[in-house]
C-alpha cells in the first residue's frame, strides 16, 4: 500500500466548465500530458483558498485508499493522478465504497470527504465540478514502524526551540 496525499476540490461557474474542457483535451490528446497534469494539480493547490474554488480538502492517507477509487478515469502526470466528476458521480463513488465487505476507517474518511464536498455550497453553486487528486509519496509504514516512532521525538520537532 502507498502513502499518498488525497486532494478533493470543488470549483463552480466558468472555472468548472474550464476544468471539464481541460480534462476532455487531456483525455483526447496523444502528446505528452504529464507536465500539464502536474501543473494543473500544483496550481489547484496553490489557489485552494481563492474562489471559484469553493471547497478544498487535503489529507495524507498512509494505508488504505486503493489506487482505483476515483469515480472517473484519471489522467496521470509524473507526480499526480487526477480526475474530475460531477457531484452525482462523487456521491455514487461514496455509495460504492459503502458496499465494501470490510471497510476500514480510511474508507469512511474518504466517503465523508466526498459527501461533504458534494454538499458544500450546493445551495449557492448547484452546478460545480469536483476534482480529485492523488499524489503517491512511497510505501506505507508498517505497524511496527509506527509503534517504534512513538518512543522518539523526530529531528524536525527537536529543532524547534522556544
Amino acid at each position: 500500500m502507498p502513502t499518498q496525499m488525497i486532494t478533493i476540490a470543488k470549483l463552480g461557474g466558468e472555472a468548472g466548465l474550464r476544468v471539464k474542457e481541460l480534462f476532455r483535451q487531456l483525455n483526447e490528446t496523444q502528446s505528452d500530458i504529464e507536465e500539464l497534469v502536474d501543473r494543473f494539480c500544483l496550481e489547484l493547490r496553490a489557489n485552494a483558498a481563492i474562489p471559484p474554488v469553493i471547497h478544498f480538502c487535503q489529507w495524507i492517507d498512509p494505508w488504505l485508499v486503493p489506487p482505483n477509487f476515483m469515480p472517473t478515469e484519471p489522467v496521470t502526470g509524473k507526480r499526480f493522478e487526477a480526475c474530475y466528476c460531477s457531484p452525482s458521480e462523487a456521491r455514487n463513488c461514496a455509495a460504492n465504497l459503502l458496499t465494501l465487505k470490510e471497510p476500514f476507517q480510511e474508507h469512511e474518511w474518504l466517503i465523508a470527504r466526498l459527501n461533504e464536498t458534494v454538499d458544500s455550497w450546493h445551495n449557492l453553486v448547484p452546478d460545480a465540478v469536483i476534482v480529485i487528486v492523488r499524489e503517491v509519496f512511497g510505501p506505507s509504514p508498517t505497524d511496527e514502524e509506527v509503534l517504534s516512532s512513538l518512543a522518539t521525538v523526530p529531528e524536525w520537532l527537536s529543532r524547534l526551540q522556544i
